[in-house]
């Protein structure tokens, strides 16, 4: 940074080059003469040369930060890409992973459902059998009840009938015994 400054003030000092101006002669030289205007055009070029040089290390100076810059950046650049490339991967392989067991765990349920409807039909086909068998089975108990009050009634004419037939034969056997004694008397 101190070489940014010291070439910008190098290159603000240079561009305020104004014509020479004369000096006194240092000592030990020989007195100066004013300058020519060659020499004046040499001086100013040289001027102008050198401005040109700080600028050319300013802009070579810059070129090499950015390259380092742009290097470092690249760096990190790549180094986040594998970074999310492999989290991607992680999250990715999870994901799959879970997709997959939700896939088995609704393979396995279809399977739970078709077998369950398979029972259930199963279940109301028993029920309707039975239920017809029951409906046989109360037509039956129907019929079964009326012969049974049938024969009930049957059997208790018949037994009325068997008490008259008893009744009666004990009075005729009481009669043949009297019948008996009479005829023996």
């Amino acid at each position: 940074m101190s070489t940014k400054a010291s070439k910008k003030t190098t290159a603000t000092s240079s561009s305020n080059v104004q014509s020479p101006q004369f000096t006194s002669t240092p000592i030990g030289q020989r007195p100066g003469s004013p300058l020519s205007p060659t020499r004046y055009s040499r001086l100013q070029e040289k001027q102008d040369l050198q401005n040109l040089n700080d600028r050319l290390a300013c802009y070579i100076d810059k070129v090499r930060h950015l390259e380092s810059e742009n290097s470092r950046l690249t760096r990190e650049v790549q180094t986040t890409q594998e970074t999310i490339t492999r989290e991607v991967s992680n999250i990715k392989s999870m994901y799959e992973h879970e997709l997959s067991d939700a896939r088995k765990l609704l393979d396995d349920t279809a399977k739970e459902r078709a077998k369950l409807e398979i029972d259930t039909k199963r279940l109301w086909d028993n029920n309707e059998e039975l239920k017809s068998k029951l409906d046989k089975k109360l037509v039956d108990l129907q019929v079964a009840e009326r012969n049974l009050l049938l024969y009930e009634t049957r059997y208790n004419d018949l037994q009325s009938q068997f008490n008259q037939s008893q009744a009666e034969r004990k009075k005729l056997a009481e009669r043949e015994r009297e019948l008996e004694q009479e005829v023996e008397n």
